[in-house]
């Protein structure tokens, strides 16, 4: 199945969106716009600002990020963030076979670890987050993007800022 193959439809006048194939039928999920949970960010967000060349840090590493689904633990990139490193900022990803870091000038008087699934990774080497933002919940972080790039992001927009919310789960 391709992408060109699926068609989202929403009627503004019933808020009903429907999910539809051209050439499959299963059982969908539709609903109304107003059944979708509402993203608020939370007020006690910290924020650092992270470089410029975020997103060319990214792609360096994100190469060697794991693809297969058994090894879960390394599907994923360490966002490094520490006070006391001579750069301020690491990014590090292996496969077991390929270790790749990357490292950034960041002032900050913050010592922190993320991790950042690869499929958030790629969204953000394509929508260059300007800043991280994060608080006492080590599960969720939320990056500011410079613009919106693209509707199929999923991102969200509060007071007129796009944003890009990272949910680490925990098994």
């Amino acid at each position: 199945m391709d992408i060109n193959d699926l068609i989202l439809e929403y009627d503004a006048k019933t808020l009903n969106v429907k999910l539809l194939a051209e050439n499959y039928e299963w059982e969908t999920v539709s609903g109304n716009v107003i059944d979708y949970p509402k993203i608020d960010i939370p007020n006690d967000l910290k924020e650092i600002i992270l470089p410029t060349n975020f997103s060319a840090l990214l792609r360096n590493v994100a190469f060697a990020i794991c693809d297969d689904p058994k090894m879960r633990d390394l599907n994923s990139l360490c966002l490094d963030i520490n006070k006391n490193f001579f750069k301020g900022l690491r990014l590090i990803a292996t496969d077991r076979t390929r270790l790749s870091c990357a490292s950034a000038e960041l002032v900050t008087e913050e010592s922190l670890q993320f991790i950042i699934p690869k499929n958030s990774v790629l969204d953000l080497i394509k929508l260059e987050p300007q800043s991280l933002l994060y608080n006492d919940d080590p599960n969720k972080i939320y990056f500011k993007l410079r613009a919106q790039k693209s509707e199929e992001n999923l991102i969200f927009q509060t007071n007129g800022q796009f944003y890009l919310l990272v949910y680490w789960m925990t098994f």
